[in-house]
């Protein structure tokens, strides 16, 4: 029965029965009684503009093909616009177990929404209406419907709605509000950029006749003690990088008109890359070794992929920049000037992946050291 319904839809070479009048609107709602004001204020609006409002309600011995062809395929194909309303019915009642009163659960009319998504598939005008006090499905929460929480304020704002469409030219029509993420490197001054320019020294030692401990031949008495002590007795003392590490840090922001949540980014270097946590790097104590959200405002090296860092946020304003992420550090293992990708992904709830590449141009400095 769906499938002969869809294929009514879609398909120009069924015919439908009769088609709509040039000047009929057509009405989408719930035909549930607690709704049944709206729908007739709705109709006697439209009337003042010249208007036909239709609300298909299909009865026990109408329903069937011919029906749906009749009632709503032609009309909706047909009409001048839709006026929607995203009102959800009451399907359920029960008293509440603690404070004994009596409560109404409300769903999505399925008739709602399958005759609203008809009229977006034939590009249709739309004017989407709701209770104010009711929430929309996530998937229409955010699309340019408009509140309403009395039936006067019902009227005036259809009316006003239909004045803009029909005398100032303004197309009511749906629009998707969405997160627009951006991802970009950062550079040694702070500055986001595509293309990331390193200068990593690369110290080649050579040994001198004069053998000596490792360590201490770079140290002084002094020196090896307290390295010695700092070791033994504070394992998160902070520390230099070595001088052959890149440290990659990121910025993200959300220019779009919502903001985006549970945020997953991806950042895959070559495979010749060797890639570092910053603490591994630095020491120092980091909590977010534990592994589990608390790695929200950080760069970490995947634990089974090496050349892979990912970061993870629960959510992102549409009003800042996100930038107080960690870095991580990655050594490209090279000795000659060169340029190196990274593939870049941004995953977030609700939306599809968004890709980015990037460029690290490395430039090495050999130094020589004698030991």
């Amino acid at each position: 029965m769906v499938e002969d319904e869809l294929s009514c839809v879609i398909s120009e070479s069924r015919v439908c029965k009769a088609d709509a009048p040039s000047d009929l609107v057509f009405i989408i709602g719930s035909g549930n009684a607690e709704f049944s004001e709206e729908i007739i204020k709705a109709k006697e609006i439209l009337k003042t503009f010249g208007l036909e409002g239709y609300f298909a309600l299909l009865s026990e011995n109408e329903k069937g093909l011919d029906a749906f062809c009749d009632k709503i395929c032609s009309k909706i194909r047909s009409c001048v616009f839709c006026v929607v309303l995203l009102n959800d019915p009451i399907v359920h009642e029960c008293i509440d177990d603690k404070t004994k009163e009596k409560r109404m659960i409300r769903a999505p009319s399925a008739n709602v929404y399958y005759e609203f998504g008809i009229a977006a598939a034939f590009e249709k005008k739309l004017i989407p209406l709701f209770r104010g006090d009711m929430k929309p499905p996530f998937d229409v929460r955010h699309l340019d419907a408009i509140p309403y929480y009395d039936l006067e304020e019902f009227q005036e704002k259809l009316r006003s709605s239909i004045e803009a469409s029909l005398t100032k030219g303004i197309k009511p029509k749906t629009v998707v509000k969405t997160p627009r993420l951006q991802l970009l490197l950062v550079d040694e001054n702070g500055k986001p950029t595509d293309t990331l320019h390193a200068q990593p020294i690369i110290t080649k030692i050579k040994k001198s006749e004069v053998t000596e401990t490792p360590i201490k031949t770079q140290m002084s008495n002094v020196e090896w003690l307290t390295h010695l002590a700092s070791t033994v007795y504070d394992p998160f003392a902070r520390k230099a990088p070595t001088r052959d590490l890149v440290p990659i840090r990121i910025v993200l922001s959300n220019d779009g008109e919502i903001p985006a949540n549970n945020i997953l980014v991806n950042l895959e270097f070559p495979e010749s890359c060797e890639l570092l946590n910053k603490r591994d790097v630095e020491g120092g104590f980091d909590i977010s070794g534990l592994r589990t959200k608390l790695t929200y405002g950080g760069l970490y090296v995947d634990d089974e992929k090496k050349n892979l860092a990912t970061a993870w946020m629960e959510r992102l304003g549409n009003d800042r920049i996100q930038s107080n992420f960690s870095k991580v550090y990655a050594r490209f293992n090279t000795e000659r000037e060169g340029e190196f990708k990274i593939n870049a992904s941004v995953v977030q709830d609700n939306y599809p992946e968004t890709l980015f590449t990037f460029k690290v141009v490395v430039r090495p400095t050999i130094e020589e050291k004698t030991e």
